[in-house]
């Protein structure tokens, strides 16, 4: 009996250790591309913060009209002065509830590390005085078209849930797929933008696992490993 406790202790000790190493290498292990050829007029970032990271695309004339059905939810994609749409992709149960790392509620996390429906949180940012902090990749037209369907593909209904945000401008959306321990927000990043034709690790679980996928494929350029400039989740 004694045998079998040690066995499953160092079984509890070398899983999370393996989990946390596969997801480092998994960050540095590029796939997808080759990148579409063309001029690189558009730029995208990626906001960081101690668990999770979102997307900041440009507000423009075509992802307004793409992301036209969110104005009803009261984001504001059609106010001239919101220039950036974030976007991200969490479990329902802990995205929706967890606004600051003080939010955390433990049945929550284990919902979201065993497994929980999966929603897009959309909002709105004014200009960006300073972008310090923030891996900005470039890209071409067409890598921005596909990001933009990529995207639009993942929400499973575009009518907002009645659920408070974090914001006066924020909504949140079913989406498809399910979030747990292997599939989390991270993973989710780094899927999105393979999807776009860029190359990005095989698997990034963690925020680090996405740092060390924009230092080893060099989208961001020399700031792409650059922590948050404050400390919050979003």
């Amino acid at each position: 009996m004694r045998s079998v406790l040690v066995r499953v202790g160092w079984l509890g000790l070398i899983l999370p250790v393996l989990y946390i190493c596969v997801g480092l290498v998994g960050g540095m292990l590029v796939t997808g591309g080759p990148r579409i050829a063309g001029p690189k007029e558009y730029r995208i970032g990626l906001i960081g913060g101690p668990i999770h990271y979102d997307l900041l695309i440009p507000l423009n004339a075509k992802s307004r009209i793409r992301f036209a059905f969110a104005q009803s939810a009261g984001v504001p994609v059609r106010n001239p002065d919101a220039e950036w749409l974030l976007i991200g992709w969490g479990a329902q149960g802990f995205y929706t509830s967890t606004a600051t790392l003080s939010d955390m509620d433990l049945p929550v996390i284990w919902q979201a590390a065993t497994g929980d429906g999966a929603v897009m949180r959309l909002d709105t940012v004014g200009r960006i005085s300073s972008f310090d902090g923030i891996a900005l990749i470039k890209l071409t037209e067409a890598e921005m078209d596909a990001l933009l369907a990529t995207l639009l593909a993942a929400f499973d209904g575009q009518t907002a849930l009645p659920l408070p945000g974090f914001t006066s401008t924020d909504a949140f959306f079913h989406a498809k797929g399910r979030f747990n321990l292997f599939n989390t927000c991270n993973v989710w990043i780094g899927q999105t933008l393979r999807a776009a034709g860029l190359p990005f690790g095989l698997w990034t679980p963690f925020p680090q696992s996405i740092r060390l996928s924009l230092t080893q494929t060099g989208l961001a350029g020399a700031d792409a490993s650059a922590r948050p400039p404050r400390p919050s989740m979003r």
